[in-house]
């Protein structure tokens, strides 16, 4: 139980030490992750060589790496968090408590994540209708537009002054004079920074959300489970 508490503590600090410089420098060294693993490793070893207790343990991470791959290489997930996701999974493959059954970790520290991450369009649809009540023409600019892609875009976004404009991705883009919005766009447009208003959708790393995720899996366990409750 002791090293339980102990593989806590390292995911917490390793987690903390990603969103940071996720945050701050939008980019997490290699060398952030390599002490942990090796931590992870020697754990699990000390497992295999007092209690015989690997093979649930070497699953779970097996699992979390083939997750994290088919996520990154999807394009869901950054490369930053795929790896925070497998070395998590490393430090604490395992998880249970008085409260909580076995979870594998990986598993239920990215569905707690995603879960935790639709705060995100929840909250821009709420801004987005603030705005609108407010008298605010947020789609004056955009005529051209469906109301249904004018709704997928309030879920999606909010419009900002220029001078705002730090962590996002600008989702919308002009073509022969008209704009248009833009779902598909990824990196940040630099000819439009003439303009006094964007749309964006805000860059916020997956690792904050991993870190909410984690900490509600250490004192409650799986979010789905109680979304579920609450919707049946």
């Amino acid at each position: 139980m002791m090293f339980q508490y102990y593989r806590i503590l390292l995911g917490v600090l390793l987690l903390i030490i990603a969103a940071y410089f996720d945050f701050r420098y939008r980019k997490i060294h290699d060398y952030v992750w390599i002490p942990f693993i090796i931590i992870g490793f020697t754990l699990i070893l000390y497992e295999y060589i007092y209690h015989n207790e690997y093979r649930l343990s070497l699953l779970s991470i097996l699992f979390s790496i083939v997750l994290g791959l088919i996520l990154t290489k999807s394009k869901t997930i950054g490369e930053a968090d795929g790896l925070a996701l497998i070395t998590v999974s490393i430090l604490m493959p395992l998880f249970t408590s008085e409260t909580v059954s076995l979870y594998f970790t990986g598993l239920t520290l990215m569905i707690n994540s995603l879960c935790i991450s639709l705060i995100c369009p929840i909250t821009y649809l709420l801004f987005n209708c603030y705005q609108h009540i407010n008298g605010n023409q947020i789609f004056s600019d955009f005529q051209k537009e469906t109301n249904l892609r004018k709704l997928r875009m309030m879920f999606l976004g909010i419009r900002i002054k220029s001078n705002r404009l730090k962590f996002g991705i600008i989702i919308e883009k002009k073509v022969k004079g008209i704009n248009y919005f833009d779902f598909n766009s990824t990196t940040k447009n630099e000819e439009k920074l003439s303009q006094s208003t964007f749309w964006i959708t805000p860059s916020i790393p997956l690792t904050i959300f991993m870190l909410s995720g984690f900490l509600f899996l250490i004192k409650y366990g799986d979010l789905s489970h109680y979304l579920i409750d609450m919707i049946i």
